[in-house]
């Protein structure tokens, strides 16, 4: 068990695991009755962030709620968990605000894990500000079920190496939207994929726009075109829709 702080230090919650195995993952802990966790920082940030800026400038997102104690246990201490599956924008503005620079977020190696990872990586990309976003690839953990496992498995030097996989959170994403085409499918599923990736990548704010390059570019070579004719495609079916309420108030100004 543990307690769950506020940014300022206050306990806001006590939590407890599930002492026989639950079939629901959202039944596993245990939480004080009446008090909401809504708007709090993810778990142990509060003393991840309670040490020098150097020490909190990079954080590992995980899943569980012990993941984080067991970490400790080894020497990681930069590591913070969601305690489930879902966050809000909210959260990666509050973190930014505080100094931190980077968030990598390794989830558990299943279905809801990678679907909770592509969702944070919305969250993030939508906040005013946020931190880089990272994706450690939870399929780098294999065999391992979850971070946890890894380390326990492997040792904390196995799992400082398994971070230099980290790859960039919006590439990832972009990606992830293509699903299995590969530069060999055929060209309806390749240029579906890339109306998929495109449409995400069209809505993000211009503070992406080096992380969008980089995705375009990745995105063009797993559907087999070039980046030239990817980017030249997104800009006049994705891209300029933006701007078109900005150009429809400089018309009328004129």
């Amino acid at each position: 068990c543990g307690a769950w702080r506020h940014r300022h230090g206050r306990i806001s919650t006590i939590w407890s695991r599930a002492s026989a195995p639950v079939d629901d993952p959202a039944a596993k802990y245990l939480y004080l009755r009446g008090a909401g966790r809504t708007g709090l920082q993810p778990y142990g940030a509060s003393e991840v962030l309670g040490r020098s800026l150097l020490e909190r400038r990079e954080l590992v997102l995980v899943e569980g709620l012990l993941d984080v104690h067991h970490f400790r246990a080894r020497g990681v201490f930069n590591v913070v968990a969601l305690g489930g599956t879902s966050t809000r924008s909210s959260a990666f503005e509050a973190l930014a605000g505080l100094g931190v620079s980077t968030v990598t977020v390794c989830l558990d190696r299943d279905r809801p894990g990678r679907a909770a990872t592509a969702r944070i990586v919305d969250r993030a990309a939508a906040a005013a500000r946020s931190p880089a976003i990272l994706v450690l690839d939870a399929n780098h953990l294999a065999p391992s079920k979850d971070p946890d496992e890894f380390l326990r498995e492997h040792g904390p030097d196995a799992w400082l190496k398994l971070l230099g996989t980290r790859e960039c959170g919006i590439a990832w994403r972009a990606v992830e939207l293509l699903e299995s085409v590969m530069p060999d499918s055929n060209a309806p599923a390749r240029r579906a994929a890339l109306s998929r990736a495109g449409a995400w990548l069209g809505r993000l704010p211009a503070r992406l726009a080096v992380e969008q390059e980089d995705a375009v570019r990745m995105v063009a070579e797993r559907c087999g075109y070039s980046p030239e004719a990817v980017e030249r495609a997104f800009r006049a079916r994705f891209w300029v829709e933006q701007r078109r309420p900005e150009q429809a108030d400089v018309g009328r100004a004129l």
